[in-house]
C-alpha cells in the first residue's frame, strides 16, 4: 500500500516507542500524497528530545508548497519557510498560539499542535476546510485519539527502539496491533454521568467516578457480572484493580482501542480470567511501518524483521526507512 484511500480523510500516526521511525513514516506519507491538499499538524509537542538552542521539539517534518499545517508561533518563528496565516485558532500552547497557516515554499518544521483532545478536535475541523488529506503526529506513549470522530484511521510505528530483543519488539507490536481488532459492542452508556457502568444479570450498577475504593466496592459486593464498560482513560491502576478482584468470565469495554494500550503487557493476566475484551467505538489500523534501526547499540537484522512481523501480526507492514 503506498496510498491511502480517499475515505480515511484524517489519518493519525502513532510510534510504539521514541525512534521507531515515525517522522519518517510522516514523510513517508507526504511523498506519497503529494498532488493532495495535504494538512498536517500533531497532538502535543513531539516525543524527541528537545532543542537545547531553541528549546524546541525534534526531528523536523518535510513540508512543501501548499501544505496547510496547524503549528504554535515559535515554530514558524524558527523556521525559515515563507507562510500566510489562514486563520487564528485561539489555542495555546507553552510556545505560543496554534496558528493555521498555507506553506509558501519548502523546508523542514516542528510541528507542535494541541495538548488535548478536545483542542485537536477544533483544529482538525478548521483544517477540513482547507485540505483534503490531513496527518496527525501522535504521541504514543502520552496522548491518545480516544474519543476523536474526525480520526478515520491509524498508522502504528514500531521498530528496534521498542527492546533489544526483537521477538519482545514483535510479542509487543501484536499485542498492540490485536486491540485494533477487537469485536465493537452494541452497548452505550446512556448515563451520560456514568464513568463506569456494571451490567449483571438482573441489573445495572453506576458509579459516577473511578476511585478504586469505589470499584473494589462494586467487585466485592455484586454477583453475576456480566460485563463491565469504562468511559474515559482506563488506568493501570484501574487494571489492576479487576486482575486483583479474581473476577472472571465477563466482558471489559472501553471506548475505542487506545484505552487498552497503556495496559498491553497486563492483558495476558486478564486472558487468564477469561475476560472479553471489546469496545464501543472500533478505530482501523490502516498498517504498521517498521525501523530495524536504533540510534545506540546494534539494530535488528531488517528482513528477519520483517519477516517476524509478518509471520505475528495481521496487517499489512511497510519499511519506510529502506524506501525513504
Amino acid at each position: 500500500m503506498t496510498r491511502i484511500p480517499n475515505e480515511f480523510r484524517v489519518v493519525g500516526i502513532i510510534g510504539l516507542a521514541k525512534n521507531t521511525g515515525k517522522t519518517t513514516t510522516l514523510n513517508w506519507l507526504i511523498k506519497h500524497h503529494k498532488n493532495e491538499s495535504i494538512g498536517l499538524t500533531s497532538i502535543g509537542l513531539d516525543g524527541e528530545p528537545m532543542d537545547q538552542i531553541h528549546f524546541l521539539p525534534k526531528p523536523r517534518i518535510k513540508v512543501c508548497q501548499g501544505m496547510v499545517i496547524a503549528t504554535a508561533q515559535s515554530c514558524l518563528d524558527e523556521s525559515l519557510i515563507d507562510y500566510d496565516v489562514i486563520s487564528k485558532t485561539n489555542l495555546f500552547t507553552s510556545i505560543g498560539e496554534i496558528l493555521i497557516v498555507k506553506i509558501k515554499g519548502e523546508g523542514y518544521l516542528v510541528i507542535a499542535g494541541p495538548t488535548t483532545n478536545d483542542e485537536l478536535s477544533k483544529v482538525l475541523k478548521m483544517m477540513k476546510n482547507h485540505a483534503t488529506r490531513i496527518f496527525v503526529d501522535g504521541a504514543f506513549n502520552r496522548m491518545t485519539f480516544s474519543n476523536l470522530d474526525e480520526i478515520d484511521g491509524i498508522i502504528l510505528a514500531t521498530g528496534a527502539s521498542v527492546s533489544p530483543v526483537m521477538e519482545e519488539t514483535v510479542e509487543k507490536t501484536r499485542r498492540i496491533v490485536d486491540l485494533f481488532h477487537l469485536d465493537e459492542t452494541t452497548d452505550q452508556i446512556i448515563n451520560k454521568q456514568a464513568k463506569i457502568v456494571f451490567v449483571t444479570d438482573h441489573d445495572e450498577h453506576v458509579i459516577y467516578d473511578k476511585k478504586i475504593s469505589s470499584i473494589e466496592h462494586a467487585l466485592n459486593h455484586l454477583q453475576d457480572i456480566q460485563k463491565i464498560i469504562i468511559k474515559g482513560a482506563i488506568s493501570e491502576n484501574v487494571i489492576d484493580c479487576l486482575i486483583n478482584s479474581r473476577k472472571s468470565n465477563y466482558e471489559l469495554v472501553g471506548e475505542d482501542p487506545s484505552r487498552f494500550i497503556f495496559q498491553s503487557s497486563k492483558l495476558k493476566y486478564l486472558e487468564h480470567l477469561n475476560v472479553h475484551l471489546s469496545v464501543l467505538k472500533s478505530l482501523k489500523l490502516l498498517f504498521v511501518t517498521m525501523n530495524p534501526y536504533r540510534p545506540t547499540h546494534q539494530s535488528y537484522d531488517p528482513i528477519k524483521f520483517m519477516k517476524a512481523l509478518k509471520h505475528h501480526i495481521q496487517s499489512d507492514i511497510i519499511d519506510v526507512m529502506r524506501e525513504e
